[in-house]
């Protein structure tokens, strides 16, 4: 094996200095516990699900902002008073989705959050993590006819109505079995969209302290 360059070799060690410097670089700090293991964000709304939303739904403007909890991957707790950096964003959103808006109807954005929940009990990589919605399900019913209401900010969904919807490109493609978003298409070709976890690292920079905790936004019973 050659021997590198001392040169060169010293000019790499300095980017990569650099580039340690600007991951490690505080972009926030967390005012409520951050929980991304995968048995919260896969089985119940989670703050950092939210955050995820929240930042998705900002960079978009969109009405509604969906995700998988699946997406989420550093399954670790980020105590109050956590200060943030984008080596942490990357950690917990790995993949290099794209943040992409589509239209969709009332009825398939309820089949689309039917399908989220639709494993429970069991954890599973599905359950939608929201921005904008406020869903009521009764996991003793069937899957598929599990939730009992859905609110679009302030008003109830309307199965007729298109909503404009924040969501990756991952689930847009149908994965996750998100095929009630499938026939959608994305606004900017996924090619041209940012990338979630930027969005995410964006909008953390943003607001500065992170302080959304679990508020209600999937109940169930």
């Amino acid at each position: 094996m050659a021997t590198p360059d001392p040169e060169v070799a010293a000019i790499v060690a300095k980017f990569e200095d650099e580039l340690n410097k600007g991951l490690d670089a505080p972009i926030g700090t967390t005012a409520v516990e951050l929980d991304s293991r995968a048995a919260t964000v896969r089985t119940r709304e989670a703050a950092i699900g939210n955050l995820v939303a929240d930042a998705m739904r900002w960079s978009a403007q969109t009405e509604v902002a969906v995700t998988n909890g699946g997406g989420v991957r550093g399954d670790k707790i980020y105590p109050p008073g956590t200060t943030i950096t984008r080596r942490e964003v990357l950690a917990e959103l790995p993949f290099g989705n794209r943040l992409v808006t589509i239209d969709v109807r009332g009825s398939a954005l309820k089949a689309a959050i039917e399908n989220g929940l639709s494993q429970l009990p069991a954890p599973s990589g599905r359950f939608p993590q929201v921005a904008g919605l406020k869903i009521e399900a009764d996991l003793s019913r069937p899957a598929g006819n599990r939730v009992l209401s859905i609110m679009v900010g302030d008003t109830p969904l309307d199965a007729n109505k298109t909503y404009s919807v924040a969501t990756s490109d991952f689930m847009a493609r149908g994965g996750d079995d998100y095929v009630a978003f499938r026939d959608a298409k994305p606004v900017l070709p996924p090619a041209d969209s940012p990338t979630v976890a930027y969005e995410v690292i964006d909008y953390i920079k943003s607001i500065g302290t992170i302080r959304t905790g679990v508020d209600g936004r999937i109940v169930l019973k």
